[in-house]
Order: structure tokens, then sequence, then C-alpha cells
């Protein structure tokens, strides 16, 4: 079950209920997997991967895994970043921003890719699943 929290940025109005009930669905989250998905800009999520990974610049999507019971964890999205790289992309904002939403919540039970096998098998879940959605193949060149 996703819950969204607005933290910071000029997030553009976004509606998010269909596609996040779907997800809800197709990774069969419960309501003890609860995923907070916070709306932040740049500038906070530089702070967090400054401190928290040693990496002094922002990213598009941070995830946190929860240890309590009733949660999964925190996926936290920088606004700006995301919009440069959609347009980077030829993406809209909102279609980039839903392949992060998987993304992330797809490290938050327990996907990596950190060697090019872990990768491989995240990619193809990401394609086959934002697919079922009807989006297009993130990783398309």
């Amino acid at each position: 079950m996703y819950q969204i929290h607005p933290h910071a940025g000029p997030w553009p109005p976004l509606d998010l209920s269909t596609y996040l009930s779907f997800l809800t669905t197709r990774l069969k989250l419960t309501d003890a997997d609860l995923v907070t998905v916070v709306l932040a800009d740049d500038a906070f999520v530089q702070t967090l991967n400054r401190d928290h990974r040693g990496k002094d610049r922002p990213t598009n999507v941070l995830s946190y895994a929860s240890d309590m019971d009733g949660e999964l964890g925190d996926l936290i999205f920088a606004q700006e970043t995301i919009e440069t790289e959609a347009q980077d992309l030829g993406k809209s904002f909102d279609h980039h921003l839903m392949h992060l939403i998987l993304h992330g919540s797809l490290h938050l039970l327990g996907y990596d890719h950190e060697t090019p096998e872990e990768a491989g098998e995240m990619e193809a879940l990401e394609t086959q699943i934002l697919s079922e959605f009807g989006l297009s193949d993130p990783y398309e060149i």
C-alpha cells in the first residue's frame, strides 16, 4: 500500500492513484507493506544521498527499507532530477516517475542491480510490469 507525502519542490499535479493501486496488486503488497512516497526536491535528496551514501549529488530516487512492522520503507524522489531525466529521455514526467516508483519498490522488495545478472533480472521485471500497465520499455533506446 502506498502513501504519498509531499515534502518539497515544485511538483506538478499528479494523479497516481490508479497506478499505485495497480502496483499494490501486482507486487502483492498488503496493508502490512506500507510504502511512503516522499515528493522532495534535489536539495533534500542531495543531502540524504551525501549523508547516507557518501555521494554529494542528487539522484532520482532513494530507497530506504524499514525494519518496523507495517512498513516496507520509504521512496524519496527528487523533482528536478526526474524532470531533467524525463526531458533527456523524451518521456513524460509522469511515465518516468511511474518507472522510478516501480524501480524503488523493487529495491524495497530485495531486488538490486549491482551485478549484470541482477540488473538484467530487475530491468526485465520492470519492463514486464510497466508493459502490463500500458507503459513503454524504460530501457529502450
